[in-house]
């Protein structure tokens, strides 16, 4: 088959997809197509040797070529069906009917697939018990398979060891099974939910100490060469989460239209479970978005396969930012000004919290702006303000110091 031919009939089997899932795919397809035509190795001829050489090693690579190997082969590659697609038919309804339902709540796309992830394999688990049936899924079958995942091992990164999931991670999972019966049960398909009677890991609640604070934000944007239209795009999201303590899902779901440089505010229409609310921003952060749109976000927009309304782009394809970007983002320009501290995508979020409530700002603002449902929520970071607290009497404080000299610390 031709490779314009070959692209053409995979695009049609990827209909339906997120436009930009679609596009990436396509452009990943048509790399190793490129591949292979250098090789000159027939497509009819490739298999799974030929997607490990490609590889180099890199298992993200072989991954994007098996994808279009099993679309455009399925016969040949049965056994590399999905685990999703291992499941009975009744469980695949099932799982199905309760992906429709948490879509229509407005989660997010990638929430919806960790959800799809999660059920499936408590659904695989049940399998394996020899229960095909949702309705002989008891008390024991959900004990069973929290103890499964208790001393189950994972480890995907090649050279590293596998590791147990954490106790989150164990509630995260669990949580989702229990929400999974209870749409059963509110659609009368179970009688009872027997995973309310299987008691949830302990997660001790405690802040990521990887905070950066308000000199070492200054130094990563110190790093960024503005020059550069890349540099001008990630000056403008660092000083953007810092000023507004956005979600990396949030910013990376912002258009151009949500940005209001008279008012000074900036509406976030896809916060977290789809609900919006708007947020204000310093004069440093309009001041890089607006030398970002006026500079850089041109250039990248003239990539764009049809012109979207995004306002952070990326630079290979001018489609909207994903998650993975903005978190190395964040750690490219940590990295860069030495600092040690490993930082998550939340970091900037959490550096914008605690310097706010240092500087004496009101809890109830702080969680209003960063859009958290309880007071709780804001309350842990609170826990870091009352260290530096801590920190700052144990220095200062003339009892303390006179303590110090007595015992001659």
């Amino acid at each position: 088959m031709e490779t314009l031919k070959i692209l053409e009939e995979y695009g049609k089997k990827l209909d339906g997809m997120k436009k930009k899932t679609r596009i990436n795919y396509l452009a990943e397809a048509k790399t190793f197509l490129a591949y292979l035509d250098k090789g000159k190795i027939p497509f009819d001829k490739a298999d799974e040797n030929t997607a490990e050489v490609y590889s180099g090693g890199n298992g993200r690579k072989k991954n994007e070529a098996m994808r279009l190997l099993k679309g455009m082969r399925p016969d040949k590659y049965e056994y590399l069906k999905t685990a999703e697609e291992k499941l009975s038919d009744g469980f695949e309804i099932l799982l199905g009917r309760y992906v429709r339902h948490v879509s229509c709540k407005g989660v997010s796309e990638r929430s919806i697939c960790i959800i799809r992830s999660y059920i499936s394999r408590f659904l695989r688990f049940l399998e394996g018990l020899g229960i095909m049936e949702i309705l002989k899924a008891g008390k024991k079958a959900l004990s069973d398979y929290s103890l499964h995942l208790l001393t189950y091992q994972y480890g995907r990164v090649k050279g590293r060891d596998k590791v147990p999931y954490s106790a989150s991670s164990r509630m995260q999972i669990l949580v989702q099974v229990r929400n999974f019966f209870r749409y059963l049960k509110e659609n009368g398909i179970v009688l009872i939910n027997p995973a309310l009677e299987v008691p949830l890991p302990k997660v001790p609640r405690k802040m990521s100490r990887n905070i950066p604070d308000r000199a070492e934000v200054d130094k990563m944007l110190s790093k960024i060469d503005k020059e550069d239209r890349t540099g001008l795009r990630d000056y403008a999201i660092i000083e953007t989460l810092y000023s507004t303590g956005m979600r990396a899902p949030e910013i990376i779901q912002l258009s151009t239209g949500d940005i209001n440089f008279e008012s000074g505010f900036i509406v976030i229409r896809k916060g977290k479970y789809g609900k919006p609310r708007t947020v204000p921003a310093s004069e440093e952060a309009f001041s890089a978005i607006l030398e970002y749109m006026n500079g850089s976000r041109p250039v990248l927009a003239e990539k764009q396969a049809s012109p979207e309304d995004w306002l952070f782009l990326e630079t290979r394809d001018g489609t909207n930012l994903s998650c993975q970007t903005v978190a190395m983002i964040i750690r490219k320009y940590a990295a860069k000004a030495g600092i040690k501290k490993r930082f998550v995508s939340h970091a900037l979020r959490y550096a914008c919290a605690t310097d706010m409530l240092r500087n004496g700002a009101d809890i109830r603002i702080v969680q209003e702006m960063l859009g958290h449902e309880r007071l709780n929520t804001t309350q842990g970071y609170t826990k870091v303000v009352k260290g530096d607290l801590k920190r700052m009497v144990r220095e200062h404080h003339p009892r303390e110091l006179d303590w110090k000299e007595e015992n001659g610390l």
